[in-house]
């Protein structure tokens, strides 16, 4: 219950990614605008996954859970009534609210597994979410396209009420008390977690810049329809899917650093070939392969962070790392939305590979678990 609870959050989320740029251009018509309110989905994970770790490590991940669903299916029906862009970034805001919860949800998920095997827990996780959020693009430009974006808007909030549901019959393990304590913030933070937060903000800052905010503008620019749109997002996310699953078995042949080069030089060549190209099958093929590399790098920042410290505190360093990695989920919307106003929707792309070098000589610095406890 628990896989398909977290499938139709984040499907409850997604669904209307893929036309929510094209939404908000056509109400507010300005592309910096379009940047501030999509860049407004990462506030509140921001300035509030690190509370929410903290309070979800002595109350129990469960009941946040569920008011992070809840969240989701209301704000889906706030986004369908906004009709101006002040009241767009509010609910896009609460819409990052309620994604603030993927904090206990990951870790309430990676409870059910052991130590040892956390790589793999947090492989599944991004794997589900990649189902989810897969699923929900492909569809929600179709069905955008042939009913409008109400529906979409809609069956969203249809989504998050079955999560809801799901979620509430799922049970959450015990952890004794004798098996581990509760430690200050400021004891659990350390140089090397905060250098997995910095790869992580650039990875986010990619994602967030490209795949869901000014790659679709780019596409509708060069004649692509909302079908089309949503299916090159789709694919990206199976792509996404398949690095993710596939961790695990790199990680036996492969360190961690040779993960992360390797990746972060996958996507940045296929960033900078995407704005070069009109064709959607070699658009599709690039961001087939930015897709995986996103995946492997998503799954195996979380296992990090996962191996980092014991179960009693996983909430906590787990809100650090998606706290701070909701600084390139900002940016990413925000900075891009400045930069395609004044040079071009294009410019984006170029920007987006800084970010990916910078992730990368960081990568490089960041020692094994086992050396950094």
């Amino acid at each position: 219950m628990t896989r398909i609870s977290i499938g139709l959050f984040w499907a409850s989320l997604y669904l209307y990614v893929p036309v929510l740029p094209l939404h908000i251009t056509t109400i507010t018509g300005n592309l910096e605008i379009v940047g501030l309110i999509l860049s407004s989905y990462a506030i509140a994970q921001l300035l509030l996954r690190i509370p929410i770790g903290l309070l979800a490590d002595r109350i129990g991940k469960k009941r946040l859970c569920l008011v992070a669903i809840t969240l989701s299916s209301m704000s889906a029906i706030l986004l369908m009534f906004s009709n101006n862009g002040q009241m767009l970034f509010f609910s896009r805001s609460l819409t990052g609210l309620a994604a603030a919860g993927w904090v206990p949800i990951s870790v309430l998920y990676s409870s059910y597994f052991s130590d040892k095997n956390a790589a793999k827990s947090m492989s599944e996780a991004v794997m589900i979410n990649s189902i989810g959020l897969l699923t929900a693009t492909y569809f929600g430009g179709m069905i955008s396209e042939h009913f409008g974006i109400n529906v979409v808007f809609i069956i969203a909030s249809s989504l998050g009420a079955c999560s809801g549901i799901c979620m509430f019959f799922t049970k959450e393990p015990v952890v004794f008390k004798k098996e581990s304590k509760l430690l200050p913030l400021t004891s659990l933070v350390n140089k090397n977690l905060l250098k997995i937060c910095v790869v992580g903000m650039c990875l986010f800052y990619l994602t967030f810049s490209t795949i869901y905010a000014f790659i679709p503008i780019y596409l509708q620019k060069i004649g692509y329809s909302e079908t089309n749109i949503g299916l090159i997002i789709s694919l990206s996310l199976v792509a996404s899917l398949f690095g993710a699953g596939y961790l695990p078995k790199i990680k036996k042949t492969l360190n961690n650093k040779t993960i992360l080069l390797s990746t972060w030089t996958l996507m940045i060549i296929t960033t900078l070939l995407t704005p070069l190209s009109t064709t959607i099958g070699v658009i599709l093929f690039l961001q087939f392969f930015c897709g995986i590399g996103r995946g492997i790098i998503t799954a195996l920042l979380m296992s990090l962070v996962i191996q980092h410290t014991d179960l009693k505190n996983r909430s906590t360093v787990m809100g650090v790392y998606q706290s701070l990695y909701s600084i390139g989920m900002f940016l990413g919307p925000f900075l891009s939305g400045i930069s395609a106003s004044k040079f071009g929707v294009e410019s984006i792309f170029y920007v987006a590979i800084i970010f990916c070098i910078i992730g990368m000589f960081i990568g490089m610095f960041i020692a094994d678990p086992l050396e950094s406890k």
